[in-house]
């Protein structure tokens, strides 16, 4: 009878297509953050890269994309700290910094931090987010839409959660936090140089929407 109720439940979710707080398809999430808190779409991408988040996923590309160091052609360089945009003229952003702490020893052997960006200290890491956070107030109009993708991780056998303190300091500099989706991973990547877990390894990173 449990059972029954619950696929009766699941069931009654599709049908009504309730947007879910979890998902493992990060271009899914983008698309229920699009729907329910920017209709208009997502109008800037300080840190494009290859511009993943909208190949073939049914996600319009942003009206400006930008990256400190562009891999496609179709993007201007610019840094996300200091952007070469009006203040107040931009309604919702996107943005997916590095997360990954390592030194450059280190960073030359993980297979992630090599792939994308990286930083060497958590001071570091958050002197940027807090740096992107100031510039992307100062360009939001009232009431804009700011996603900011973020992932907690352990260092120096330390678990930082990243996450939280991206929602005090968002908070404290004057956004207001309205949701948050969680990105689930099936797998991940080892450390290469691990010898004995101390922390839960983490299969999730976070997409917190705030509003200016």
């Amino acid at each position: 009878m449990r059972r029954e109720r619950e696929n009766v439940n699941n069931s009654l979710l599709e049908e009504t297509k309730i947007i879910r707080s979890i998902n493992y398809d990060q271009h899914e999430i983008i698309l229920d953050i699009i729907q329910l808190h920017c209709p208009w779409g997502i109008e800037l991408d300080p840190t494009y890269c290859k511009g993943n988040f909208y190949r073939h996923s049914g996600i319009r590309r942003p009206k400006y994309c930008y990256d400190i160091n562009p891999r496609d052609p179709s993007c201007l360089q610019g840094d996300c700290r200091q952007l070469p945009l009006e203040d107040g003229s931009i309604r919702s952003i996107i943005f997916d910094p590095p997360f990954f702490v390592t030194t450059e020893k280190s960073g030359k052997h993980g297979t992630m931090s090599t792939k994308y960006s990286y930083v060497e200290t958590i001071p570091e890491l958050h002197s940027l987010y807090e740096d992107s956070l100031k510039e992307f107030y100062r360009l939001l109009l009232p009431r804009g839409i700011l996603i900011f993708k973020c992932m907690d991780s352990v260092n120096g056998r330390r678990n930082n959660f990243t996450h939280v303190w991206v929602m005090n300091r968002a908070e404290q500099i004057g956004y207001r936090a309205i949701d948050l989706f969680i990105k689930l991973n099936k797998s991940v990547p080892i450390c290469w140089n691990m010898k004995k877990q101390n922390h839960a390894r983490k299969y999730h990173c976070y997409f917190w929407i705030f509003k200016k």
